[in-house]
């Protein structure tokens, strides 16, 4: 569980070093763990609802869509001299907050159990059916 949060560490990491060097080695250890989360979380749409997963990812990847839109407005308005480490700062820090709000969430709410709404019409007219 501890694990989960190495991508925040590194992005802050990130924004108080001057070794080029850590920076870069920070960035692929970000990059690597990030990649690891991905199959964790994206196999848990399946473990929701089997009968429904596509429809649920869709939600998610909308969601995920829509924040990849607002980013470079987001860094646009926050950096206005590119040279600013103070600027860069900003949005390095504010990339690991959401990825430790993101996990500290995913974590208290995560469930592999599948979900009563998964059952689709037909199974509830199989459970009527059995029961008269």
């Amino acid at each position: 569980m501890k694990a989960c949060f190495i991508p925040a560490i590194c992005l802050v990491t990130i924004t108080f070093t001057t070794s080029s060097a850590l920076a870069v080695i920070c960035f692929v250890i970000f990059s690597t763990a990030n990649s690891g989360h991905h199959t964790g979380w994206m196999v848990n749409y399946m473990d929701l609802s089997p009968n429904y997963c596509g429809f649920v990812m869709s939600i998610g990847n909308v969601l995920t869509n829509i924040f990849a839109v607002l980013l470079p407005v987001i860094i646009s308005s926050a950096i206005t001299d590119m040279t600013d480490r103070y600027q860069w700062r900003i949005v390095i820090l504010l990339m690991a907050g959401c990825t430790f709000v993101g996990n500290v969430i995913f974590i208290l709410f995560m469930s592999g159990d599948i979900q009563p709404w998964n059952k689709g019409d037909e199974e509830d007219e199989e459970e009527v059916v059995k029961k008269a």
